[in-house]
C-alpha cells in the first residue's frame, strides 16, 4: 500500500538520534509496516518503529534502543514470530491493540512495558484511565515475553487476554503501578 514499509530480509543498522528509526505515515492513515525477516538494529531519538496504521512482525531479529516507544502503532501491533529486544524505551510496545502469537520478546521500559492506549497520543486522559475503553486490548496467545518496566508491566485501557505463551514481568518501581493494569 501507499507509504508502507515491508522488510523481507537484510541487515539494517539505523541511527536516528532526533527522530523515529522507521516510520510510516500519510494523510489517509494507511501506512502499514511489515517485517518478515532480517536483522534490524535501531537507535532512535523518538520511536524505534512507528506506524500511523499497523505493524506486523512475522520474523527476524530486531534490537531497539529508543528515547520514546520501542514499537508504536496507532492501530495494531501484531507479533507472530521473531526475536525482539527493546533494550531502552519509555514505553516498550504501544498500540490500540497488541497481539502476540509467537516469538521471543524482551522489553526494558522506564514507563509501561506493553501499553494498549489510544491513537497517536500516548497520554491517557483522567476519564479514560478510570472508565476503560474496550476497543483497546492486549492478547497474548503464545511466545516468550519478558518485561522489565518501571511503570505498569502490561497496561491496557481495555482488556487483557492471555491464552498461551510464557510472560514474565519485573517491576514496577513507581507508586501506583503494577505488573498488570487494565481498564
Amino acid at each position: 500500500g501507499k507509504d508502507s514499509i515491508t522488510i523481507n530480509g537484510g541487515d539494517l543498522a539505523i541511527s536516528a538520534t532526533s527522530g523515529h528509526g522507521l516510520k510510516t505515515s500519510n494523510e489517509e492513515k494507511k501506512g502499514d509496516m511489515v517485517i518478515n525477516n532480517g536483522s534490524l538494529n535501531i537507535t532512535a531519538g523518538t520511536d524505534g518503529l512507528h506506524s500511523i496504521a499497523n505493524i506486523t512482525i512475522a520474523g527476524g531479529n530486531i534490537t531497539i534502543s529508543a528515547a520514546d516507544d520501542g514499537i508504536h502503532a496507532d492501530s495494531a501491533v501484531t507479533v507472530n514470530n521473531g526475536t525482539i529486544n527493546i533494550t531502552k524505551s519509555y514505553e516498550g510496545i504501544e498500540g490500540g491493540e497488541i497481539a502476540v502469537n509467537g516469538g521471543d520478546i524482551k522489553v526494558v521500559a522506564s514507563d509501561d512495558g506493553f501499553n494498549a492506549a489510544g491513537g497517536s497520543d500516548n497520554t491517557k486522559s483522567m476519564a479514560s484511565s478510570f472508565s476503560g475503553d474496550t476497543s483497546k486490548v492486549i492478547k497474548i496467545n503464545g511466545g516468550n515475553i519478558y518485561v522489565n518496566a518501571s511503570g505498569d508491566g502490561i497496561d491496557s485501557n481495555g482488556n487483557i487476554y492471555i491464552t498461551g505463551g510464557t510472560t514474565y514481568v519485573d517491576g514496577p518501581t513507581n507508586d501506583g503501578n503494577g505488573p498488570m493494569d487494565y481498564g
